[in-house]
């Protein structure tokens, strides 16, 4: 089962508080486009995970661009 987009968003907000997570794989989870801009959200003031998958989760042009921003001002996420 996937987490879909409601998930991803719940867990961008966790994510987003969250200081000691350092890994996270969210392979093929459907989290869409919605999902993705949850998590990049998260990702513009989360600086402690280091590794991020996000394949297999159809997340769109928009998605992919609110996750490109995110990162190009996140330094702590290497992979």
């Amino acid at each position: 089962a996937s987490i879909g987009s409601r998930g991803a968003q719940a867990l961008g907000d966790a994510l987003a508080l969250n200081r000691t997570l350092e890994i996270l794989d969210l392979r093929g989870n459907a989290i869409g486009v919605a999902g993705a801009k949850a998590l990049a959200n998260a990702l513009k003031v989360n600086s402690s995970l280091r590794r991020l998958n996000l394949q297999e989760n159809s997340l769109g042009m928009d998605g992919a661009i609110c996750l490109a921003t995110a990162l190009s001002g996140n330094h702590g996420l290497q992979h």
